[in-house]
């Protein structure tokens, strides 16, 4: 907004300057604003409840920043009579927007060597997308040199790990004599089929033994005779009611795919020994949970980048309904590959926080691409030549989408300071986005807005041929 009304108001009244800018930048503005929300919605598939809430604020933020600037600048610049510096006054902004018309004239003028280098590099992002680990294992979100990570890692080191795999026992009576042997017998079986993964197991059935003289009860009335001597606290533990019962499986030190792979194991193992009829089982505590969400984000991370972009594509084909609403689409989807390429080579994790980053991307991409291709099309009413049309649509806001991308750059450079990993991590990806949407907006819109160009006029060429021979062939 203040880009454009610097510049109309250096050839109109302050009043014009105004009016011009609003009818002419805010409806592009706009468009670019909710195209940015659409990639944003897409985090709303995601089971993490703080990328869903990130997305919400995100969207909150973006429709504020639009309606800030749409009555804030012009109000403003009433309040202060605002006048323009005049073309010329500021050289580091000409030098600017002369150096990104050139570059954008360039690009326009060999759009399909830039464009298959582009698209390679996409191609090989995306193919190592998959390769690129998600990370769940709380510990490496927080600070190695904190002190209570410090004393964790000490006491795991001593007795395994802290966080055991229980097993939720339910039934209308998990107090049975054959529940309860099934108990002492799994997890016997758990600690010799699993040696190096496995270092204790501890059930109801271990306390039953240790209170009727160190054997198990062979009948229902002296297993509830050892019930009873058990402490009431220690039931607690083990039991609610007699409807269900924990079996804790502690287990050694390992990372998240390790646990996945002990979970399933365990679950193979209940389908092979299963407990007594009318009883149930299955492995919960955060063994559950993490293996669970580390599945779920590698399904749902896939498919708000996907959703992401249907939302984007079917927005601007809505919009514009034309070829033009696939000119966006180029830079973004290559812009997603060029991400994944970047976290494989810095060696960076996904982590509950940068599984949206393709979304995000999308939103970000959309947002700085749709505002190259409105001016775009709007210098293209004043003149037949596409080249000139990029290099005046580029110059008259290059610097604009500059500035605007360098001010989120280093407003999201500020978490990379974080100590906390999860957060330093989503703040480097974050920037490395914005890099690449701006790459995209200024260097490959200009080879898709050209090669697109070339490709209507081939086609309109087509047409005329095709019109011009069949009066002869009647």
């Amino acid at each position: 907004f203040h880009a454009r009304l610097e510049e109309e108001a250096r050839k109109n009244p302050l009043t014009d300057a105004i009016r011009i800018t609003i009818t002419k930048t805010g409806p592009a503005v706009m468009y670019a604003m909710l195209a940015t929300t659409m990639g944003f919605f897409a985090m709303f598939i995601s089971p993490v409840p703080m990328i869903q809430g990130f997305g919400l604020v995100s969207i909150i933020g973006v429709v504020i920043c639009y309606l800030t600037s749409l009555f804030g600048i012009p109000l403003f610049a009433i309040l202060i009579d605002y006048k323009a510096k005049g073309a010329g006054k500021s050289k580091l902004t000409d030098n600017i927007d002369t150096g990104l018309s050139r570059i954008a004239v360039a690009i326009a003028k060999n759009p399909v060597p830039v464009l298959l280098l582009v698209f390679l590099v996409a191609f090989i992002g995306i193919q190592l997308d998959s390769r690129i680990p998600i990370d769940t294992n709380q510990n490496s979100f927080v600070p190695p040199g904190m002190p209570a990570k410090i004393t964790l890692d000490k006491v795991a080191r001593t007795v395994g790990s802290t966080d055991p795999a229980p097993i939720l026992i339910t039934g209308d009576n998990v107090l049975a004599l054959d529940s309860v042997k099934w108990m002492k017998e799994f997890t016997e079986l758990e600690l010799r089929l699993h040696p190096t993964r496995l270092n204790n197991a501890v059930s109801i059935a271990d306390y039953v033994i240790t209170y009727n003289n160190g054997t198990m009860p062979q009948t229902q009335s002296e297993l509830d005779a050892a019930l009873l001597k058990i402490p009431d606290g220690t039931k607690r533990q083990h039991l609610n009611g007699r409807t269900e019962a924990v079996v804790q499986l502690y287990t050694t030190k390992m990372e998240t795919p390790a646990k996945s792979d002990l979970k399933d194991q365990i679950n193979g193992d209940l389908s092979m020994y299963p407990p007594p009829p009318g009883i149930q089982t299955r492995i919960t505590g955060s063994i559950d949970l993490f293996t669970t969400l580390i599945n779920e984000l590698v399904e749902s991370k896939e498919a708000m980048t996907y959703l992401g972009f249907l939302l984007v594509a079917l927005f601007l084909g809505l919009v514009y309904r034309n070829i033009n609403a696939l000119t966006p689409i180029v830079p973004i989807i290559a812009i997603v590959g060029w991400n994944a390429v970047a976290m494989y080579v810095m060696g960076i994790d996904y982590n509950p926080m940068t599984a949206c980053l393709g979304s995000m991307t999308i939103g970000v991409a959309a947002e700085y691409t749709i505002l190259v291709m409105e001016r775009y099309l709007e210098e293209r009413e004043e003149t037949e030549n596409v080249i000139e049309a990029i290099s005046n649509s580029v110059r008259k806001i290059g610097a604009a989408i500059l500035v605007s991308g360098l001010a989120t750059f280093f407003g999201f450079s500020a978490l990379i300071l974080s100590t906390f990993p999860i957060i330093s991590n989503f703040g480097l990806t974050t920037i490395i986005a914005v890099l690449f949407s701006l790459i995209g907006a200024v260097a490959v819109m200009p080879a898709v807005l050209s090669i697109v160009d070339q490709i209507v006029h081939k086609v309109e060429e087509v047409e005329e041929e095709v019109l011009h021979i069949h009066p002869h062939q009647k």
